[in-house]
């Protein structure tokens, strides 16, 4: 079964800014088995990880 996906504008619960949510991230989130859309927008969800220290990655482990 194919699905079609669409280019959709969100609004972020953190900054309440308009995102896309692009028919290729749609497609991805598929791929991997997510059944919930984003919530937030690209800057607040990588704010959201550094937050909770999943930071950036450097050789050999975790910053």
């Amino acid at each position: 079964m194919s699905a079609e996906y669409r280019d959709q504008t969100r609004v972020c619960v953190d900054c309440h800014n308009e995102f896309l949510w692009s028919a290729g991230e749609q497609e991805y989130f598929h791929e991997r088995g997510f059944t919930e859309p984003p919530k937030r927008c690209k800057e607040c969800r990588r704010a959201k990880k550094e937050r909770r220290g999943e930071g950036e990655r450097q050789k050999g482990g975790w910053k």
